[in-house]
């Protein structure tokens, strides 16, 4: 028995720049991503520090998970397969289209998609070789799509 079937989502961060006040903005498609709590509304994403968007969240204080659909692979490969440190991830995108911007963050949700959180990073935790962030949902939104077509992955398995 396979466990680990976990949903694929894109992780979105942004950061402001202090001296310029541009607003930075990456994502990384992430497979473990999970709800904590429901009062108040806490959602966990495991990072590696080597990640570029780690230092972004950190430096940010915010981060987005949006929920894609199974037919949206292309875009989960646009988000994980190159560094954003060095590449736009958000190139050619159209907002309003492609994404939106969460209210309190500045931060670029995906559309369509099947659900959308932003969260305020509350608690980070070392777990070996990554960091846990928790972060409170301070806004959601539904999507296009039913969460039962939710895009998943089978990672590094736990099998009983």
């Amino acid at each position: 028995l396979n466990l680990n079937l976990n949903p694929v989502a894109l992780c979105t961060t942004c950061i402001t720049d202090k001296s310029t006040s541009a607003v930075h903005h990456n994502g990384m498609t992430v497979g473990w991503v999970i709800w904590l709590s429901a009062y108040p509304p806490l959602v966990g994403v495991s990072i590696a520090p080597e990640r570029f968007s780690y230092h972004m969240i950190d430096e940010g204080g915010f981060f987005g998970i949006t929920y894609i659909h199974k037919s949206q692979t292309k875009l989960a490969g646009r988000f994980g397969y190159k560094s954003g440190k060095d590449h736009d991830k958000f190139e050619g995108m159209v907002e309003g289209k492609d994404f939106f911007e969460a209210p309190h963050s500045k931060l670029r949700l995906i559309k369509p998609c099947v659900a959308a959180l932003e969260c305020k990073v509350v608690n980070k935790v070392v777990t070996g070789d990554h960091v846990f962030f928790v972060g409170e949902v301070v806004s959601s939104w539904k999507g296009d799509f039913p969460a039962k077509e939710m895009l998943s992955c089978q990672g590094p398995a736990l099998v009983v």
